[in-house]
């Protein structure tokens, strides 16, 4: 798990990382890293966590992320980032490859058949078992023992499909806000999140001109976003911790083919402003006006929902 540097940019205000972690090579003569930015600021702060592609067929997220990296580093150049920001703009090289007469099909495994969003590890146990002798317990402690368990999973891990996993989440599982990316065939722009952290949530979809939030957690799925959650929503309640932050969003880009450079950058000035908004950038244009929220209505029914 340990990455190999492939650029590493020292500001006088801050720090950018490009790091490339290997994966273990499922084809002799082969082998495939997974790309990862990381922006570090000089002054304290939240870490965010943004990844793309997760489905490796769906590229909306893909761009917005190679918007959003230059705002990034600019923001790291001119000392206004605080905390850490770590951006995976594709997060899945295995379902990136998976062309079959043609046809890009990067939703599922094609040699197991699992979808790459599904059966997340609920590490809670672990992460508890690691801050059991401590008296007193703080998000750097759990952070660290977010690393002890992870690692230990992810060395033990052979097949490489299950070792990308086990890095992505151990990413970020350590930040305090997770956007994941997405997109559908043929949608609007939408978010699934937890019902927790709901005022931060409807500002996150006002900046995003976003008219549609499908709030609760799917025990049963271990999507990456609902594995997260759960294992958050433990942490507070056993380690009887209160964190500011700590949920995870899946953004559903709109549809597959809503891909173009004019709405990615849109999208990414918008999450932009968010960072602003939650103090993870210090805003250098005053305060952030965000539209009047809509009303949330909750769904009567729901017959299917494909994530």
């Amino acid at each position: 798990m340990i990455p190999v540097t492939k650029q590493k940019t020292a500001y006088d205000n801050g720090l950018w990382e490009v790091l490339e972690y290997p994966l273990p090579s499922s084809t002799p003569g082969t082998d495939r890293y997974l790309l990862v930015h990381r922006f570090t600021g000089k002054l304290p702060g939240p870490g965010s966590y943004f990844q793309a592609g997760l489905h490796g067929g769906e590229h909306p997220g893909i761009l917005v992320l190679h918007h959003l990296i230059p705002l990034l580093s600019e923001a790291c150049q001119n000392g206004t980032l605080k905390g850490e920001v770590v951006v995976v703009p594709c997060a899945n090289p295995i379902g990136l490859s998976q062309h079959i007469h043609g046809e890009l099909l990067g939703r599922f495994d094609v040699y197991e058949g699992g979808n790459f969003n599904r059966n997340y590890p609920d590490v809670t146990n672990d992460i508890v078992d690691a801050c059991s002798e401590k008296e007193s317990v703080d998000g750097e402690d759990i952070k660290q023992a977010i690393d002890k368990a992870l690692k230990y999973r992810i060395s033990s891990e052979t097949t490489e499909v299950e070792y990308l996993k086990l890095l992505l989440f151990s990413m970020a599982l350590k930040a305090d806000m997770v956007f994941d990316l997405h997109c559908d065939g043929r949608s609007m722009l939408h978010l699934y999140a937890p019902a927790t952290h709901s005022t931060t949530i409807e500002n996150l979809a006002s900046h995003l001109e976003c008219d549609v939030i499908i709030a609760g957690t799917d025990k049963k799925s271990n999507s990456f976003e609902d594995t997260y959650n759960i294992v958050w929503g433990k942490l507070r309640e056993q380690l009887n911790i209160e964190p500011e932050y700590g949920f995870a969003v899946t953004v559903e880009l709109r549809g597959r083919t809503d891909v173009g450079h004019e709405i990615a950058k849109k999208d990414a000035i918008n999450l932009q402003s968010f960072l602003i908004e939650q103090k993870q950038i210090k805003s250098t244009k005053g305060t952030v006006t965000l539209s009047v929220p809509k009303h949330v209505h909750a769904l009567k029914t729901l017959h299917h929902v494909k994530a």
